[in-house]
């Protein structure tokens, strides 16, 4: 054979394969098994059919495409809701050391002064309410008897 005509038949094959390489991959894209035997009408109904399910197909993709980029917005959000809490945390704690520093805090002689005062009215209303005590138990035994 010359070389012009094993070009042509090297590049003729080459064609052949590519287009049966195309033809298989459609027909795994496609999930059909297409026989001799069908007619072209069966083929276009299953090619019909296939498209139905490939737009489905998609719909679910852009389905669970959505559902991530959802996640992935509400991640954000729990995030932002996080960081500003946070800075509201802060903020009531700066807020909290700015009054306490407006606190005018007594000196040792007004703490025991004042100190001594509750202690001694404490133990005056002890007093107190014990005599009133005593003398409702004693009224008691008196009117009983």
């Amino acid at each position: 054979m010359s070389k012009e005509t094993k070009k042509k038949t090297n590049s003729k094959t080459a064609k052949n394969t590519s287009k049966a390489k195309e033809v298989a991959t459609k027909k795994k894209e496609k999930k059909l098994v297409v026989e001799e035997d069908f007619d072209d009408e069966e083929e276009i109904v299953l090619e019909e059919e296939y498209d139905d399910e490939s737009e489905e197909v998609v719909e679910e993709k852009k389905e669970t495409k959505k559902k991530k980029e959802d996640k992935k917005e509400s991640k954000k959000e729990k995030e932002d809701k996080k960081e500003k809490s946070d800075e509201k945390k802060v903020g009531f704690f700066k807020s909290v050391i700015e009054e306490m520093k407006k606190v005018t805090w007594p000196s040792k002689g007004h703490l025991v002064k004042y100190s001594i005062t509750t202690i001694i009215l404490i133990v005056f209303f002890m007093l107190f309410f014990l005599g009133i005590e005593l003398i409702f138990a004693w009224l008691k035994d008196v009117i009983v008897l």
